[in-house]
């Protein structure tokens, strides 16, 4: 999660320059504040630490939202036909919720690729509908 972390924050500041710049040049603000902004215009790799940690703060917002999400969606999963992802050994109450989702993330990757597979042996096989 470290690394989406990372990826959601560098996101961030791509964002706040692009605000930044366009404020910068619509509205009046002060030389003080200009030339403050100036020095945070760089890639998000070169910002101090201390300046990455702001641009982490609403990272980590979006994070928490993506992770209710996920959270929400993985209660309706685990719903379907009556059994859970508990009884199917997917998760279990001792993970935390990061750990829960990344191997719910991992079952659900894994459907997808048996439904592609299945879908490639129907083409591979001129099984489909079509043939």
């Amino acid at each position: 999660m470290k690394k989406f972390l990372e990826e959601l924050a560098k996101l961030e500041h791509e964002q706040w320059i692009e605000w930044s710049k366009s404020i910068a040049k619509s509205e009046e603000i002060s030389k003080e504040r200009l030339e403050r902004w100036k020095k945070y215009w760089v890639p998000y790799e070169e910002l101090p630490e201390e300046v990455k940690e702001e641009d982490r703060k609403y990272a980590r917002k979006v994070l928490t939202l993506i992770k209710e999400r996920i959270e929400k969606l993985l209660r309706e999963i685990d719903k379907i036909d009556g059994i859970t992802l508990e009884e199917l050994g997917i998760i279990n109450k001792e993970m935390g919720i990061d750990e829960a989702i990344v191997c719910a993330m991992d079952y659900v990757k894994y459907l997808i690729k048996e439904t592609f597979r299945d879908t490639e042996q129907i083409k591979h096989h001129n099984l489909s509908k079509d043939a």
